[in-house]
């Protein structure tokens, strides 16, 4: 669909890192007037078209929509390849996509953040020390840099969540606390609840229970990220996140879920081989290694479409297309690499752990 002047008025405003007070004051209009144009109530006096292309650095076709850009139509396949990559899971392409977005536009904080987050994402592929550290080191200063140079909520919001993780992985605590410091604060309201107001009927029933699934997900996975990966001291929450999930969805149709279930397993079995509760940890990755089949399975049905049948979710509805993959392994190879890490060493000798490892790499 054909942008509006208003709309390439906003992109170019925020582009030069302009506020709408501020582009008022430089053309000597109101704020109001500003906000009509951007919003499509109104448009700009024939007599502001200059000054806005002096202003913005652009000719007046360009402001007017009277000439393709081939900056926009390279941005917008940069979008797609690294919108595609969180589908496919391929970090590999996803870094190579961002380095491309920060070569060729330089300055862009939202391309810059991309970097960051890869990064980050890297690091954890490395088998030595030094070139971990080294990788959320970069993660790190990026991050920092787009937290210094930008005011959008959406770029915002990543680069300070992404760069306190990173710090925490560094063990940089109290650095970590000064960012998360500045993390903006939610919306009252989400726009579900703001829609709840005027549905009515099944489509107000559909509304609420969506509304009800994505809160207890966020609930689950704060519970799952509790206390940090194989630490016996949070066993409690991992056993607690599974009872919740057995409790909202009784039928046993998780579709979703299994994935939650799959991580709470595994987690859980680490904590147990921690313990020295050997036999309880092969019967948490025995049930990891079923709730990781069902899952992949869903992913790699044709249907891509699923409907929950349990009561409280019956009318919601998953897109397994629209899934963001930090990873191209599906969650069976996932569970081996798990299984070559130090958490589960002291299994090593069980036979029933070398027919498990073996059932999982074939």
């Amino acid at each position: 669909m054909e942008t509006t002047i208003g709309e390439r008025i906003r992109e170019l405003r925020k582009k030069n890192d302009l506020t709408q007070e501020k582009l008022a004051d430089f053309l000597c209009v109101s704020c109001q007037a500003v906000s009509k144009w951007e919003c499509g109530v109104a448009s700009p006096d024939l007599s502001l078209i200059a000054p806005l292309t002096r202003l913005f650095h652009v000719s007046a076709d360009e402001l007017l929509g009277l000439e393709e850009n081939p900056e926009k139509e390279r941005r917008k396949e940069l979008e797609e390849l690294y919108k595609k990559t969180w589908q496919t899971g391929d970090l590999k392409e996803r870094y190579e996509t961002a380095r491309s977005a920060v070569s060729e536009f330089p300055g862009e904080m939202k391309y810059l953040c991309w970097l960051a987050g890869c990064e980050e994402a890297l690091a954890h592929e490395c088998k030595e020390d030094s070139e971990y550290f080294a990788w959320l080191e970069k993660s790190v200063r990026n991050y920092r840099t787009v937290i210094e140079n930008t005011k959008e909520r959406d770029v915002l919001c990543p680069a300070v969540s992404g760069i306190v993780i990173s710090l925490s992985l560094l063990r940089r605590k109290e650095e970590g606390l000064k960012y998360a410091a500045l993390y903006p604060e939610p919306e009252e309201l989400s726009r579900l609840e703001v829609m709840d107001w005027v549905l009515d009927g099944e489509e107000k029933q559909k509304n609420q229970q969506k509304l009800l699934e994505l809160r207890f997900s966020d609930f689950i996975r704060t519970m799952l990220n509790a206390g940090g990966f194989g630490n016996p001291d949070c066993l409690m929450h991992r056993r607690a996140a599974c009872d919740m999930i057995k409790l909202m969805v009784p039928d046993g149709n998780y579709l979703y879920y299994h994935d939650f279930l799959y991580l709470s397993y595994v987690d859980q079995a680490a904590m147990l081989t921690q313990s020295k509760d050997l036999d309880g940890a092969m019967a948490a990755l025995n049930t990891a290694y079923f709730h990781a089949a069902q899952y992949d399975d869903m992913v790699a049905a044709g249907r891509t479409v699923h409907r929950y049948t349990a009561p409280m979710f019956c009318l919601v509805e998953i897109d397994c297309s629209t899934f963001c993959r930090s990873s191209s392994e599906t969650n069976r190879e996932g569970l081996l690499s798990w299984l070559n890490s130090k958490y589960f060493d002291a299994l090593r000798g069980r036979e029933d752990f070398q027919a498990f490892v073996r059932k999982c790499s074939q």
